[in-house]
């Protein structure tokens, strides 16, 4: 288990913050609230890039599919933040 916290979304992915970091390529259930509805949601992603340093980690998720639901609110909230 990775408990960390989001630190920047899409509708692709997230970026994690944690206290540790894992392989590269691994398949990951991700856990968050949606920015703006605070709605949890549990959502299958892929790490595609890993960054490790000492006891930390950041960790750059790709959702594999993003529920409807979901993406609306993500989307929403990129673009209400300046996002594209």
């Amino acid at each position: 288990m990775f408990d960390g916290r989001s630190e920047d979304i899409s509708v692709g992915g997230l970026l994690a913050l944690g206290p540790q970091a894992f392989e590269q390529a691994t398949l990951v259930q991700v856990r968050f609230a949606l920015p703006m509805t605070g709605q949890v949601v549990d959502v299958d992603a892929t790490a595609r890039w890993v960054r490790a340093a000492g006891f930390r980690g950041a960790v750059g998720l790709e959702f594999s599919v993003l529920p409807v639901e979901a993406y609306e609110v993500v989307e929403r909230y990129v673009s209400i933040m300046g996002g594209e």
